[in-house]
């Protein structure tokens, strides 16, 4: 996969290993992508951000399958389903998407960059999901709450958008407004609808660049297409032949054939699988039922060199798929293997296999006339007439489900009949499949095969599949093979006088469930001999058991008409078997001896030769014999299977030390040995298989280790991974940078410490490459630790930390720089420049505050009822006559006189204005008018400050508790020039003032007149008419 990293400032960066070097990139560029970037990128909310601040969190999780047992992943990959596919349909693209892969990445309330302070409260919150189906990959972009402010930031430039780095963009035009923080806008995505027409959602298909000309083909994309569509190997090689350890074993197992290669474009197939390996080749004759199979490469020496499985196989040149098995099989090694460097992606979708699960299974044999190889290894004749059970197998649960039958006939020699039989057809039926029949031809000189009583025509080399899981095939003139799919297989062969011979082969899940004529297979030769009625034939002191009694024994297998395969017709003739000793007996010592050489005592034979008085036949069941004991041989002999390792890693110029490990299933003495060409430097001991190597060169060579007993050996080729990374890097073996020899041999790629960069660590970092600096600030590298420096920030901008790194607003009114306001102002910044203004209940210049008396304003309090306290920038308004049962008011439950007169109302004023106003009022006393007229009015001194529309305002408000028309209020400045009521003499002219009165000598130059000066003007108190 493409190394994918992203950080807190929102962008997702797809690497290449061989670059190895992870830009900064924190703030996005002023006019977005251009195409040029040179890296791959993804901007979900690119920003610059600060996850050191507050509580943000940066979360993600891999999705690589759905999972029923984890309900996270079957939401991720519902849900991800149905947003691509909606949107999908909406752009009217009707080809369904079935993600194969899913990143998920969540950005949780992060902080933007801050130089001074921040507001916590304002926090970004987002994710972003990758998703591709191999051959499609979508960024799926959700934003839930986007609160971020502009701070002291000097720019706001946020993107969103991708590019290829190469050509191809899009900056999406939500981030290309001039909106930034207004409802909707740039850094409000949240707030608007995007191109899923939903509320803070997009998606990006990013394989789809603008324009791709003359592009050559991308290997590596094309192996991660295949690797992520490919299911797993598991879900397909179920019931797969594992292969044989040596070539010998393949040769004789009918299990296998040699390569077939497809009717059409055989060079083509052929030349790709030489991509893979070498040899001599095999391969499975029956695919399982996934219609996929197995092929086993061979080495000069016969030892496996490799087990491959393909899921399209082709067993037939007629297959149709053989295009699903070169762009499936065959091409995707190409790709990963031979033409990228991701082997390792291959292999985990095509496992190698070794033959350590390969077991030969049991052999029985029929042949002659008539001798029979039980399974356990037992040797006895039979001479009986008629139809039999050769084998029986049982299932699991014990029912049967293979048959195999044959009808024997007497041996005709010279015309006439002889006293032994030898088997002239046989059938076979397994369960849930056809019926299978072996029988010379008329003439006795062709194997005729039928499938469900009709004849097969098969040439030698040829072969025959069937729907109902078997195969046939005539290797060889006159020999003709059934294979079945669980790996039961019947060869049988016609002799040169037209009888047949059988050569079973049973798995090892039939092991313990045989019985029939080849009987009981349990590895205990004592007790071979089961009548079909259950009981045991036993064997005394493990001696067999005379003819006599195993002829019992043999005919109570004898065939039920109803359960008969072959429906042949019953003998009519007597027979009377003649058993060996009779045999024997019935010929001369010389005649003995002469048969006896010619056979070379092969009991078999000498029966045969006797009983037939054919050397021919003799000689045949003789072969028949010895190839059994062959086949037992290459069977038998089990080579030591290694069981590790299959992977050595090792770091250029430093000692790599291994145990190679094997199995030998006889526990024989097992040698290790080096197979020639062997890399230089490289030792291995022969009996304790520790290898060491110290490898001087990357440049590429070939490791094989073989393991050998006293008959056979194996021989493993381990897979190389060389590291080389200089300058601290630390060897990353998931990561390979170069493949060699099939991906035999790997040079693997590094991790890097921070002043390195390259596939290997030896390029010094170009951290200005991932333009750390400010925008519009120059960059400089240098050399570890300082990587990289930052001309200053612009004019009218402060750093943070590095010069010219982060640059902000600068602000005089926040740390680190003293508060220059007085500590009652508020600080204003502008630049470099900053101003002072006092708080609201202080004045001054900003830099000196006071504070104001507002109690100095009447109107600093709702009303007289309320005593004004001055507070430091403020004013406190206390109730003047609250009592502890006014808690809600204040004077509101004043006693109502009950009396009407105007001296009682006189009264209950005073008590009114007494408590609303306390030591600002003086008295209060009722005023007749001259004349004795009914009009009335009050008079009210109170203090000077106390102006008269004050008491308006106060008997207004209170009115309503005491039962006082509010309209009938009428306050008013006592004129007492107009009323008579200034004390100025007749000399001097009244001039009334607010609150009294003046009086003015009328001469306007003479003030010394006694009676002048005796109306100064200055009173005590002052009145207001009520």
């Amino acid at each position: 996969m493409v190394p994918v990293s992203f950080s807190d400032n929102g962008l997702v960066q797809f690497q290449s290993p061989h670059t190895n070097e992870k830009y900064s990139f924190p703030n996005p560029p002023e006019n977005g992508f251009q195409g040029d970037e040179g890296t791959p990128m993804l901007a979900v909310f690119w920003e610059d951000s600060d996850l050191t601040a507050g509580d943000g969190k940066l979360f993600y999780q891999v999705y690589s399958k759905p999972d029923a047992q984890d309900v996270f992943s079957k939401i991720a990959f519902n849900r991800t389903t149905g947003d691509v596919n909606k949107y999908l349909v909406e752009k009217r693209d009707r080809a369904v998407f079935v993600p194969r892969w899913i990143l998920k990445i969540t950005w949780d309330r992060v902080l933007p960059i801050s130089f001074q302070s921040s507001n916590t409260s304002e926090t970004n919150t987002f994710q972003c999901i990758l998703t591709t189906d191999s051959n499609r990959t979508f960024a799926l972009l959700k934003y839930s709450e986007m609160l971020w402010g502009p701070g002291q930031r000097v720019n706001h430039r946020a993107l969103m958008g991708y590019t290829d780095g190469v050509g191809a963009f899009h900056n999406d035009p939500h981030t290309q407004q001039n909106n930034s923080y207004g409802p909707g806008g740039r850094y409000r995505p949240d707030q608007a609808i995007g191109n899923t027409g939903l509320r803070g959602q997009w998606i990006y298909q990013l394989d789809m660049p603008k324009a791709i000309v003359n592009k050559e083909p991308d290997y590596r994309i094309m192996c991660q297409r295949w690797y992520l569509n490919e299911p797993d190997a598991s879900s397909w090689t179920a019931g797969l032949t594992p292969c044989p350890c040596h070539s010998s074993q393949a040769t004789e197992d009918a299990s296998f054939t040699l390569e077939v290669l497809p009717a059409q474009m055989a060079a083509r197939v052929q030349a790709l699988r030489s991509l893979q390996t070498e040899g001599f080749v095999f391969q499975s004759m029956l695919p399982n039922k996934y219609n996929a199979g197995r092929r086993c490469t061979f080495g000069y020496q016969g030892y496996l060199i490799r087990g491959s499985s393909d899921r399209f196989f082709i067993n037939s040149p007629a297959i149709p798929w053989v295009e699903e098995h070169i762009n499936k099989d065959l091409l995707p090694f190409d790709w990963c293997c031979i033409k990228s460097s991701q082997c390792h992606m291959y292999y985990t979708k095509r496992p190698e296999e070794n033959c350590d699960h390969y077991t030969p299974g049991g052999m029985g044999l029929v042949y002659g006339t008539l001798h029979v190889k039980t399974f356990d290894g037992t040797d006895y004749v039979f001479k009986g007439l008629g139809e039999f059970v050769l084998l029986r197998l049982s299932s699991s649960q014990g029912s049967n489900i293979f048959t195999l039958q044959g009808q024997t006939d007497a041996v005709v020699t010279e015309g006439r009949h002889s006293n032994v039989t030898a088997f002239v057809q046989l059938a076979a039926f397994y369960q849930g499949t056809s019926k299978v029949e072996w029988r010379p031809s008329d003439s006795r000189e062709e194997l005729r095969v039928l499938v469900d009583d009709e004849t097969i025509h098969l040439n030698t080399g040829a072969s025959y599949m069937n729907e109902d899981g078997f195969a046939l095939s005539c290797p060889k003139p006159r020999q003709c093979s059934l294979v079945y799919y669980s790996g039961l297989q019947v060869q049988v062969e016609m002799g040169i006088s037209g009888y047949l011979t059988a050569l079973i082969k049973a798995p090892q899940c039939f092991y313990n469930k045989t019985v029939g004529l080849l009987g009981m297979w349990n590895s205990n030769h004592t007790d071979d001999f089961l009548y079909s009625n259950g009981k045991r034939l036993a064997s005394e002191d493990g001696k067999l058991p005379s003819e006599e009694e195993l002829q019992d024994f043999s005919l109570s297998w004898s065939v039920p008409s109803p359960e008969s395969l072959l429906h042949s017709d019953r003998p009519t003739r007597t027979f009377r078997p003649v058993f060996t000793a009779e045999l024997l007996a019935s010929v001369s010592t010389e005649r003995l001896k002469e048969v006896s050489e010619i056979c070379r005592w092969s009991e078999q034979c000498i029966h045969d030769t006797l009983a037939t008085n054919s050397t021919a036949v003799g000689l045949q069941t003789a072969q028949y014999s010895q190839r059994f004991q062959k086949l037992t041989v290459i069977f038998g002999s089990m080579p030591p299977v290694f069981t590790g390792p299959s992977l050595i890693q090792c770091r250029l110029n430093s000692t790599a030390k291994v145990t190679f490990k094997a199995r030998d299933p006889n526990n024989d003495t097992i040698i290790f040995s080096l197979v020639s060409p062997e890399p230089e430097g490289v030792h291995i001991g022969s009996a304790d298989g520790v290898l060491t190597w110290t490898p001087r060169s990357t440049a590429p060579v070939t490791l094989t280790v073989q393991v050998n007993n006293q008959l056979s050996g194996s021989v493993l080729s381990p897979v190389l991974q060389i590291c080389n990374c200089t300058n601290g890097g630390t060897c990353d073996y998931t990561s390979v940078i170069q493949n060699h020899h099939r991906g035999m041999f790997q040079v693997v790629g590094c991790l890097c410490p921070e002043a390195y960069s390259g596939a290997f660590c030896t390029d010094p970092v170009n951290a200005c490459r991932g333009k750390p600096c400010f925008p519009g600030v120059a960059c400089a590298n240098q050399p570890s630790p300082a990587f990289f420096t930052c001309d200053t920030c612009p004019t009218g901008t402060v750093a943070q930390d590095k010069n010219g790194y982060k640059c902000f607003i600068n602000n005089f009114c926040l740390p680190p720089f003293p508060f220059p306001c007085h500590k009652m102002a508020e600080c204003f910044s502008s630049g470099y420049k900053y101003t002072c203004r006092c708080k609201a209940g202080f004045s001054g210049d900003g830099l000196n505050c006071t504070d104001i008396n507002e109690c100095e304003n009447p109107a600093a309090c709702p009303s007289a009822k309320y005593e004004c306290t001055n507070t430091i920038g403020s004013v406190k308004c206390s109730c003047r006559y609250q009592t502890a049962q006014d808690a809600d008011a204040c004077g509101d439950q004043l006693l109502l006189y009950s009396c009407c007169n105007l001296l009682f109302r006189c009264l209950q004023l005073r008590d009114i204005l007494a408590l609303g106003f306390q030591n600002k009022f003086y008295n209060a006393s009722l005023k007749s008018f001259p004349g004795g007229g009914p009009a009335m009015e009050y008079r009210v001194n109170v203090s000077s400050d106390t102006p008269h529309w004050y008491v308006r305002d106060y008997l207004s408000r209170v009115s309503q508790f005491y039962g006082i028309d509010p309209a009938t209020i009428t306050v008013g400045e006592l004129n007492e020039c107009a009323t008579g009521e200034a004390n100025c003499s007749t000399a001097a002219y009244c001039e009334n003032t607010y609150g009294g009165y003046k009086c003015i000598c009328n001469s306007g130059t003479y003030m010394g007149s006694e009676s002048c000066v005796y109306a100064t003007g200055k009173h005590l108190y002052h009145s207001t008419l009520v």
